[in-house]
């Protein structure tokens, strides 16, 4: 018997697969980013069919195979729609540089702190802002931002409205040790 494991999960995309499947990308609390199969969650009489669309929280249930993650369950929670370019951009650094599970707290709760933010504010720098501060907290707690002094400090705890602000003064260093973070993993 194959053991059942619970997790609340972000749902980052999701793929056709099949005749009425779909490939789900999760990044879940208790796994980190994951791949699963969701059975007949195309079909018109699928329960799970709200709970998996993407760039929503949502309490997943999965069974792990030999190859893959099934998807059995899944609880809808929230929808975060506010600007999907923004979360669009995250989401292709998460899979850029974060290995499949390999479980980080910080940076789930980063992501879904970010998410969070995303459907509160509306000012154009201040996305910008959070963007460059979410990227810099991912790069980092993987290791891929050096010594950073007066910045690393701030990058403890995971990503926040208060890290934004916190970060605006060095938002110009920020976006270079970004940048130089991403050339120097040759993504």
């Amino acid at each position: 018997m194959h053991r059942i494991y619970t997790s609340m999960a972000l749902v980052i995309d999701t793929k056709p697969y099949a005749e009425a499947d779909h490939s789900v990308l999760l990044y879940t609390k208790d796994f980190g980013l994951i791949r699963a199969i969701a059975k007949g969650v195309r079909l018109e009489k699928s329960k799970l069919r709200y709970s998996l669309t993407p760039y929503s929280l949502s309490e997943v249930s999965l069974v792990k195979g030999k190859e893959v993650w099934r998807l059995t369950s899944a609880t809808f929670h929230k929808k975060y729609s506010s600007h999907p370019d923004y979360i669009k951009k995250i989401i292709l650094l998460v899979k850029r540089v974060s290995g499949e599970e390999t479980p980080d707290l910080h940076i789930y709760q980063s992501l879904q702190n970010y998410f969070e933010y995303l459907n509160i504010e509306n000012t154009d720098l201040l996305l910008k802002e959070a963007e460059i501060s979410i990227a810099l907290h991912i790069l980092n707690r993987l290791g891929y931002i050096p010594s950073a002094e007066g910045i690393k400090e701030l990058l403890v705890t995971p990503f926040s409205s208060e890290k934004v602000r916190e970060l605006t003064p060095y938002i110009e260093r920020s976006v270079g040790l970004v940048n130089q973070a991403l050339k120097n993993t040759h993504l």
